[in-house]
This record gives structure tokens, sequence and C-alpha cells, in this order.
């Protein structure tokens, strides 16, 4: 028996793919990055009033369409978090869904709260270390003390928190 994908079938499988990435985009907050002086200096938000040109009656249809997509979701399967669309530098939605408290349903999320990403914000590291790898600036089997000095345990590896071979206790 032939088994058919729907297009609403791939619209939530692409919305439950992109839900990480929006989780971790929402999760920033105060980014920095080293200037030539080596200060560190705020990068300032980006100001969604550039967007009253020409095209800004497409950014916001397509906002309005995006949005409908998340508001049945909401419906569906009580989707909670943060969302932040944007296509070519430009922010086209940036929305809250749901409550800080889900299951009191109390204190509506705004699109500055953090969330604790736990297992999400791994794969995003890995692939940090691994540029710097590919760059020559670490080694996978450099010890976490030559970059964290003040870290507790001696002989833990780049590699072993890689690989969840660590022997670190649980924190949380």
């Amino acid at each position: 028996m032939k088994h058919i994908i729907t297009s609403k079938q791939i619209e939530y499988l692409i919305l439950l793919l992109l839900l990480p990435a929006a989780f971790w985009l929402t999760g920033c907050s105060g980014c920095t990055d080293n200037n030539d002086s080596g200060e560190l200096e705020n990068i300032p938000d980006v100001n969604v009033e550039i967007f009253r040109d020409a095209d800004s009656t497409v950014i916001a249809e397509k906002a309005k369409e995006i949005d409908r997509k998340f508001q049945r979701l909401v419906k569906l399967t009580g989707f909670n978090g943060t969302v932040l669309y944007a296509e070519k530098g430009r922010i086209v939605l940036k929305k809250a869904y749901g409550y800080k408290n889900v299951r009191r349903k109390r204190d509506s999320l705004s699109t500055s709260d953090a969330f604790q990403l736990a297992s999400v914000s791994k794969m995003f590291t890995a692939m940090a270390i691994m540029v710097l790898k590919n760059d020559g600036k670490l080694d996978y089997d450099d010890s976490l003390r030559m970059y964290l000095p003040e870290f507790p345990y001696n002989g833990v590896t780049i590699r072993m928190l890689l690989t969840h071979r660590s022997g670190l206790p649980r924190y949380m």
C-alpha cells in the first residue's frame, strides 16, 4: 500500500525542523563580538522601521501567512515558544506564542524571554567547535584547562565533552 504525503504534513515537518533554530535564536541575549581593539561591544538590535519601503506589503503578507501557520500549530499541538523568521537579513516575523507558565497558562511569553535550551544547543556548540578545529584554533584532544584554567577537573578533553565521555557529574 502506497502512503501519500500531504502538503499539510510537509508544512508541519518544516515547522518542526525550524523550531530548534527558532529556540536557539530567541535564547540569545546580549550578543557581543570582538572588535579590533580587543574590547567587547554590544551589537544593536535590528531596526524594524527600515521595512517601511516599497516591499513592506510583501513582508507584511508573509508575516501574516507565517503567523497563521503558527496560530494553527498552537491550536493543534499547544506550541509554546517564540519565533524569529528573517529573509535576506530582514526580520519578517518576531512573535511569542503561549505562556511562561504553560501548566497554569499564566504570564504570556515575550520575544525577549530566555529559554533553557539544554540539548538543543549541543548541536550548535559542537558545530562551532568543529569550525574552530577546522580553522586550526583548537584540537579535539586539548584539555579544557587550556581554555578554562579554573575548570575544576583534570584530564577532561574537548573530545570527551563532544562524545559525552567526560564523567562529569550532572548539575541539573
